[in-house]
């Protein structure tokens, strides 16, 4: 059964337990794209749903942008009432760039604050004001998670265990070493005399050391060793999540931050291992990604490990050619397919009000492919086109 097949048959007959409100996003859909599809036959159960209903196309914000949008979604403002204006912000006295959705309040003694620039009062807020129960997942720019009557899982704005929004690492056999323009690590190995590839894993700022990892080559595949942890991986293929931590020392205070990454093998000859952004843990989360705090580490134990990284497909890997086309997309689906199957399962549970889930992936995959639909973009490729045409 079809995901919106499924959707219907919660919200009609016998199985619905009282009225409801299902509310899905989809980040960046293109409505030319999605009419053609419907004409084409080719979202039938999206065709049901507008003939049935109502259908239109509706204005956006000024920018036109994921953060900008979302946040006049959640509370109703514009962007000069709820102040997010863009991904980025200046910093009045320097003039630097910073993250706009989320900022940090640094502390002598303890872990520091994030804290949450959005304006204005949240629909499920209001919602909760008036005694409805609401569940919202992964809505951008809702870290860190607000109390309120209900349950979220933050989405965009969720920073990576280093603290950025998604530093990766490419391990190179004879690359050159370097941080890269969209925030990623290249880091060059040498294979030594036992025939070990010896180097590291970063972690957050304030940590007092890196963390060992030692790969060896056997048999045309990569055994790799960190903090009693062992993974084998052939060429082409993702890992599981693994886990990892840190010691971090803040002030007199020492703590351990867990994170869980996935690592992609591109090749073994010359090496290349694909290190992903290191998530916050959901079994164990240094800062909360789910309101109540412990349903992180509920949902981890339900439906597996799963990315908190606000911005979780990785584009800037692939546009800087860290992973290819294919290992992007088949991260993207892991993602999407556990996503949805949270939502579908949230869904069955039937004890909320108001429902809210975001799936972000229609606007990653645009980010990466429209090059390969339009002749006119400067990036396209004939040949691409042939082989990734269909991705949108």
């Amino acid at each position: 059964m079809g995901f919106l097949d499924r959707l219907k048959s919660l919200a009609v007959g016998k199985r619905r337990a009282r009225h409801r409100v299902v509310v899905l996003g989809s980040d960046g859909m293109d409505p030319r794209i999605l009419d053609k599809l419907m004409k084409e036959g080719r979202m039938p159960n999206m065709r049901a749903v507008a003939e049935r209903g109502g259908y239109a196309r509706l204005g956006t914000t000024i920018p036109a942008e994921s953060p900008v949008a979302w946040s006049s979604f959640t509370t109703g403002m514009n962007p000069g009432k709820h102040g997010i204006f863009d991904f980025l912000r200046r910093d009045p006295a320097t003039y630097a760039p910073q993250i706009a959705p989320v900022s940090v309040k640094q502390r002598k003694l303890g872990k520091p604050e994030p804290v949450c620039n959005r304006s204005g009062k949240s629909v499920w807020k209001v919602a909760s004001d008036a005694g409805l129960r609401s569940t919202v997942i992964r809505v951008p720019v809702t870290f860190p998670p607000e109390k309120f009557n209900g349950r979220m899982l933050s989405g965009l704005g969720v920073p990576d265990l280093r603290g950025t929004w998604g530093t990766s690492v490419l391990y190179e056999e004879g690359g050159q070493s370097a941080d890269t323009e969209m925030g990623g690590v290249q880091v060059s190995l040498s294979r030594g005399e036992s025939g070990t590839y010896s180097t590291e894993i970063v972690g957050p700022r304030r940590a007092n050391s890196p963390v060992p990892l030692e790969i060896r080559v056997q048999d045309g595949r990569a055994n790799l060793a960190w903090q009693d942890q062992t993974l084998r991986l052939a060429p082409g293929e993702w890992s599981e999540w693994v886990p990892i931590s840190f010691e971090v020392s803040i002030g007199p205070i020492t703590v351990r931050p867990k994170g869980i990454m996935r690592f992609y093998l591109r090749g073994v000859d010359p090496l290349k291992l694909y290190l992903s952004p290191i998530s916050l843990d959901p079994a164990d989360s240094f800062y909360p990604v789910t309101q109540p705090v412990g349903w992180s580490r509920d949902l981890a134990g339900q439906y597996g490990n799963f990315c908190t990284l606000g911005w979780m497909e990785d584009t800037w890997g692939l546009n800087e050619d860290r992973i290819d086309e294919a290992a992007f997309l088949e991260e993207a689906d892991d993602f999407t397919d556990q996503l949805e199957r949270m939502v579908l399962g949230m869904l069955e549970e039937k004890d909320d009000d108001l429902f809210i889930a975001v799936f972000e992936a229609t606007d990653r995959n645009q980010h990466m492919f429209w090059r390969c639909i339009d002749p006119e973009h400067p990036a396209y490729d004939e040949a691409e086109a042939k082989r990734w045409g269909e991705v949108i």
